[in-house]
């Protein structure tokens, strides 16, 4: 869990730093098991701990990340490719 986190944050850092810095995206991690934070299971339908990319009332689970999370390179594509088709 925490290597897909750590994986996930240095993709979008690298790839998307200019979206970040300019406020159009933001990485942030929530654990889900805190009471503030438990809305998160029911907006995005969430069955287990993913990585999940939204913008305004489109999400997508990422839930193939614990399959390629072994496979850094796949991985990489993977949330890179996911993350690009919301900008």
């Amino acid at each position: 869990c925490n290597r897909i986190e750590e994986l996930s944050r240095s993709v979008v850092q690298e790839k998307y730093g200019a979206q970040m810095a300019a406020g159009d995206l933001v990485f942030e991690s929530v654990n889900i098991d805190e009471s503030q934070h438990e809305h998160f299971v029911n907006d995005f339908q969430l069955t287990m701990r993913t990585v999940v990319v939204a913008k305004g009332d489109r999400y997508e689970r990422l839930d193939k990340v614990w399959q390629l999370v072994r496979d850094e390179a796949a991985f990489r594509d993977y949330v890179t490719r996911k993350v690009g088709e919301f900008f």
